[in-house]
């Protein structure tokens, strides 16, 4: 979904009697543990949310504390998309102990966690998240995809935000409840966007579709194939308005779109870096600037993706921080 979001956890929900247990399986980890690494950590969030809050940005959600699991607690590699298991258990102390379980090593690391009292939001910080709700509401208005009816609720709770804002931001228990308003402001309106979010999806499917093939048609038809089969993926997901694998398909389009205009993507880097050549950070800026000449002289006479290729990849790894945005693809 490109976001953060917050995954409820069936038997903890709200108003729940204590001692209360949850689980929530087959979650992926982000990145390795290594045993005895203590630099690779699993951070596991924990918050606390309004009943009809999964899936909706994590962000709008009321963070309580992070778990986090390093690799000194394992006993063999987890690798990155790893499965693991939590468990949660909160007893009538407070007292919070979470249980991550392996399959692929079989190891379970247990933590206790202390749930004490957050901090409460500053004056500024709450403006500043109020400035937002009321820009995303206004967001919302302006679409001519979306009726005024679905944005009414979220519009009543941002008025009397606004409304009461002066009168209670001085105090934390005023801060605490216009906060708790206005993150329900924004779960509503995610719901509103959840409900448009597969007509945007279509739309951009169609449109960079349309701009793959025409790139395909004008430069020989090389990809005619992939084009092909690309088109049979957009036909599937648009009969099923699956968000998710409109997403998939929206990444297959974008990716083969880089390999269709790669010769030009090829030449605009070396035109680029080389007009922007004094502010880039070189190892060894002579060895660029012979490079990124070479590749001019063969993108002005008989350029190729053959020989063009290797002299990008070269010039890249002479970077002492490479790109990443601007022209050019990842090589």
């Amino acid at each position: 979904m490109k976001k953060n979001v917050v995954k409820s956890v069936k038997g903890l929900e709200k108003n729940q009697q204590l001692p209360a247990v949850g689980t929530l399986n087959g979650l992926k980890t982000r990145n390795q543990l290594r045993p005895g690494m203590t630099e690779d950590t699993l951070v596991i969030p924990i918050y606390q949310s309004e009943h009809n809050a999964d899936g909706t940005s994590a962000i709008h959600n009321d963070h309580v504390f992070d778990v986090v699991i390093t690799g000194d607690e394992i006993g063999q590699v987890i690798p990155v998309g790893s499965d693991v298991d939590i468990t949660i258990k909160v007893n009538r102390s407070q007292m919070l102990k979470l249980e991550a379980f392996f399959p692929i090593s079989g190891d379970t690391v247990e933590k206790d966690v202390k749930i004490e009292a957050r901090s409460v939001i500053t004056s500024h910080e709450l403006e500043r998240l109020k400035d937002s709700a009321n820009l995303k509401l206004c967001a919302l208005k302006s679409s001519s995809a979306i009726k005024d009816l679905e944005t009414v609720e979220a519009e009543k709770l941002i008025n009397e935000v606004n409304d009461r804002f002066d009168g209670e931001k001085s105090s934390e228990d005023g801060r605490m409840h216009l906060r708790a308003d206005i993150c329900r402001a924004f779960l509503k309106m995610e719901e509103v966007e959840q409900g448009h979010e597969w007509d945007s999806i279509e739309a951009e499917i169609r449109e960079e579709f349309d701009r793959l093939e025409k790139a395909n048609n004008e430069l020989g038809n090389k990809y005619d194939q992939q084009v092909t089969a690309v088109r049979s993926q957009v036909d599937t997901v648009i009969r099923s308005k699956d968000v998710r694998q409109g997403r998939i398909v929206l990444d297959d389009i974008n990716s083969l779109f880089v390999a269709v205009t790669l010769i030009y993507q090829l030449m605009g880097f070396i035109d680029f870096h080389l007009r922007n050549f004094s502010t880039i950070q070189w190892k060894d800026a002579t060895r660029a600037r012979q490079l990124l000449q070479q590749g001019k002289e063969i993108a002005n006479t008989n350029p190729s993706e053959s020989s063009l290729h290797p002299i990008v990849r070269s010039v890249i790894d002479l970077m002492i921080e490479p790109p990443t945005s601007g022209p050019g693809v990842s090589f």
